[in-house]
């Protein structure tokens, strides 16, 4: 008995050192991407823009005076995109792993039930019809967009519901059915949309951008993120039983039916405010819960913070990536990680072929 407790908090023990590996990274990174751009700031006067509430520190490492425009640049321009980067990210990663868990699929992303078709289709409709822009302003395309998205994730569970049950294939097949159909009214609202209006602007959404971030898009949708991925953390135990198939986990105490209701619509919240800022970024749900199921093992417990970590940082470093690619352009991020994502798809598909073991 002894000897199992002592196994255990080893391995509590590296999980801890893992995340705090992780954490450190990401906030390396992060600090690094600030001088990432067309205009490129020195490092002293990066750390003393983010000190400038502790004048004593400044004054004692003996910081540089930055500009007014350096400052603007820094906390209004690229810090914000950073922090939008960081949720985004580590939305549409746990939103893999929960999908990957749910339908025992690696190739299952927090798209398969229609999230982005539906983010897509309330984004498109604010762009191209105004809707809500009355009301709503500036943050029309954003609202829209999440409402899109949750209203299809409720759309898709109510029809892929058979006798009071939810079977996770019915639930797929829904998703696929409902996104061919926001596919379609897209297409056509591209179609009819005036070329020299609204065109651009509906195109360079859907392609996924963190460009023009501001901190107000970025303070409403913290919570809205954070709080679903923190919560999908206490079904860590439950996720794992649901991989021994859903007869062993009903035997085993976990309801198959309550559990798939309540983490896939966390983590369709999440998903849902992740695409509502930054617009459709494809294959971060698909890749980064896998490559983190490398490294530290298919145990929930540790790959849902771990894949947080994960995704954050990716983003952060491909939003750096976008900035410099082709200057003094910035690269739409969702192309980026489509470039990465496709042939990472297709290596799991040929390795896999369709079947999920772990």
């Amino acid at each position: 008995m002894s000897e199992l407790t002592e196994r255990h908090s080893r391995r509590i023990a590296g999980w801890k050192r893992t995340l705090i590996v992780l954490a450190v990274v990401l906030t390396l990174v992060s600090i690094l991407s600030l001088n990432v751009g067309f205009s490129r700031i020195p490092f002293q006067k990066i750390v003393a823009v983010l000190l400038q509430n502790v004048p004593s520190i400044n004054q004692a490492l003996n910081m540089p005076e930055p500009s007014a425009a350096e400052s603007a640049i820094l906390l209004q321009v690229r810090l914000p995109r950073i922090f939008a980067g960081i949720l985004v990210g580590a939305a549409l990663s746990v939103g893999g792993v929960v999908f990957q868990a749910i339908f025992r699929n690696p190739m299952a992303d927090p798209y398969v039930i229609g999230v982005s078709s539906g983010a897509a289709a309330g984004g498109v409709a604010a762009i191209a019809f105004g809707f809500g822009a009355t009301i709503l302003g500036p943050f029309a395309v954003s609202v829209m967009a999440f409402f899109g998205a949750s209203l299809t994730s409720i759309l898709v569970f109510r029809l892929a519901r058979i006798g009071g049950a939810t079977p996770a294939m019915t639930l797929l097949l829904s998703g696929i059915a409902i996104s061919i159909v926001l596919s379609s009214f897209v297409t056509l609202t591209l179609f009819l949309v005036d070329p020299y209006n609204n065109l651009q602007g509906i195109i360079f959404w859907l392609i996924g951008s963190l460009a023009s971030m501001s901190w107000t898009e970025v303070i409403v949708a913290t919570p809205l993120i954070l709080v679903p991925a923190i919560l999908i953390n206490f079904f860590a135990r439950d996720l794992n039983v649901m991989l021994l198939g859903e007869e062993e986990a009903k035997h085993l105490g976990v309801e198959p039916e309550i559990l798939r209701k309540i983490v896939i619509l966390l983590a369709s919240l999440a998903v849902a405010s992740a695409v509502a800022i930054s617009g459709i970024i494809g294959f971060v749900g698909l890749m980064i819960p896998h490559i983190v199921r490398l490294i530290v093992g298919p145990d929930h417990r540790i790959l849902i913070p771990a894949s947080i970590f994960g995704g954050a940082t990716y983003m952060v470093v491909v939003d750096a990536i976008s900035r410099v690619i082709y200057p003094p352009l910035e690269f739409p991020v969702g192309v980026i990680t489509s470039l990465a994502g496709v042939p990472f798809f297709l290596y799991l598909l040929r390795r896999k072929k369709g079947n999920y073991r772990i």
